[in-house]
């Protein structure tokens, strides 16, 4: 296991008399001795120093000028008082920056290094290497800097440079970044960009290739905010605990971390968007335009004019047959819309959205239906091929007469869910001959019709809209409940 090992380092300045020497005359110099102690906590778990012991720090250090003053310097090590501390360097009164630290074995191999700035490792400090120092003839200095075990990595990762040391432990985790494609109609490793942040502080920026991508965190964090970023697409925000993140290892548990990124404006897989922005257009780019037969342009949810169209329950509705052969050989999909009841939440069954086969009791859809017992309006989304395959309704009332709500219908290959507003909501099997809860339009061959605002089956136009609709959105695949919370936000 790696480690940072924090160095809590007091240098102890030993003052003594020297000589300037002037033109004139001889002038007194201010120098000291500075002490490199530490003591060694928090020992758990990995490398300890009952595996190896330090014999020696090599250290460099430049003046305030920049330039070296002291390069690639051996220090041995003392054991006393359950503690590490270098033999005396000396310096004058000044400022300095520690440019290398290295804690050596008796085996002369190199076992804890500081990570210079932009190095590979360099996020995992506070403070990376130049590491600014101050000696003075009137105070002690103290630095506290860390360093990390070579354990698992190369010395060349870090940068070099430090002083004594306090191990924290630090771990791996795995992580890996998918997109949806169009062509393969499935979600793809791909590139994207980490920033990993810590109470706000952005402590690290890292590549992320089309691949399983591992990356190291220090334990001495309480939390870990990671956001992936990639052009063209919604930006991955979220914060784990320090536990949560650290199941993400990958060598017993969760295994690796898996992010699915959002193609802006949620296009992937769209078949058909109907914004009736004036008119019935898919605005897709499929071309799947409706065919508007008595519906009328009203406000949308929103208050723009001419922006949702309203059906009368009698015999309005839009045809959209082009788009079935969009979805025809789909296994999932979704369906998304936003709905108005009408002022009387009517009785009986109100299609939304359905395609059907003419000659036959055959159909999928999605409709509202009130219960005339009890007024209750629940929503209802179902496939029958000839009995019904699957038909699952909202077990509460979420409708309500002239108010807008947000529903979206997911087939995922395993089962049908229904979500409001973007939250999965309580629902249940009506009872029913439920031969096959997964079919979806691969399974249907035999529908040959589109419609919105009712279901056109065996030889019947019925069940007509009563209310207003706007934004239907149709995929050929299963959107994830966070892409069904972003939709229901747009």
């Amino acid at each position: 296991m790696k480690k940072i090992v924090k160095f809590s380092i007091a240098i102890i300045v030993f003052i003594s008399c020297a000589l300037f020497i002037s033109c004139d005359e001889e002038q007194p110099i201010s120098e000291g001795e500075a002490v490199f102690s530490f003591e060694i906590r928090n020992l758990s778990g990995g490398r300890t120093t009952d595996d190896f012991a330090p014999q020696k720090v090599v250290f460099s250090v430049n003046d305030e000028d920049g330039n070296p003053y002291i390069i690639d310097e051996e220090v041995p090590l003392t054991f006393l008082n359950s503690s590490y501390a270098t033999t005396p360097v000396s310096f004058p009164v000044g400022d300095y920056s520690l440019e290398k630290f290295l804690v050596i074995g008796n085996d002369s191999i190199v076992y804890y290094a500081t990570p210079y700035t932009d190095s590979k490792l360099a996020y995992l400090v506070e403070e990376p290497l130049p590491i600014s120092f101050e000696i003075s003839s009137d105070k002690v200095t103290q630095i506290i800097p860390e360093v990390i075990s070579t354990e698992e990595g190369d010395v060349q990762d870090f940068g070099f440079g430090e002083f004594p040391f306090e191990i924290v432990q630090t771990f791996d985790v795995l992580i890996s970044v998918f997109t949806y494609s169009n062509s393969s109609k499935s979600h793809q490793l791909s590139e994207s960009q980490l920033t990993i942040y810590s109470n706000t502080d952005s402590i690290g920026r890292i590549p992320l290739f089309a691949t399983i991508n591992k990356f190291t965190l220090s334990e001495k964090y309480n939390s870990y905010q990671l956001l992936i970023e990639k052009e063209g697409f919604l930006s991955f925000n979220y914060t784990y605990s320090l536990d949560s993140i650290k199941s993400f290892q990958g060598d017993n548990r969760n295994g690796p971390l898996k992010v699915f990124l959002i193609r802006e404006g949620l296009t992937d897989g769209l078949v058909a968007h109907y914004p009736f922005n004036g008119g019935a257009n898919d605005e897709s780019g499929k071309g799947n335009n409706g065919q508007v037969s008595g519906a009328s342009l009203v406000a949308d949810r929103n208050g723009e004019p001419l922006s949702a169209y309203d059906f009368d329950g009698i015999n309005d509705f839009i045809e959209i047959d082009n788009t079935l052969q969009e979805i025809a050989t789909s296994s999932e999909g979704t369906f998304s819309f936003w709905l108005k009841p009408s002022t009387n939440l009517p009785a009986g069954l109100n299609f939304i959205l359905a395609f059907g086969d003419t000659d036959a009791n055959r159909w999928i859809g999605a409709y509202y239906h009130t219960n005339p017992n009890d007024g209750i309006g629940r929503f209802r989304f179902a496939a029958r091929n000839l009995k019904t395959d699957f038909l699952v309704e909202t077990t509460k009332n979420f409708l309500s007469p002239e108010e807008w709500i947000n529903i979206t219908c997911v087939q995922d290959g395993a089962g049908p869910f229904i979500y409001v507003n973007g939250d999965l909501v309580e629902q249940r099997l009506v009872d029913g001959e439920f031969d096959d809860i997964s079919v979806w339009f691969r399974d249907y061959p035999q529908l040959d019709n589109g419609r919105i605002g009712f279901v056109d089956q065996n030889n019947l136009k019925q069940w007509y809209l009563d209310g207003a609709l706007d934004e239907i959105r149709l995929y050929d695949r299963a959107l994830s409940k966070e892409e069904v919370k972003i939709l229901s936000e747009l």
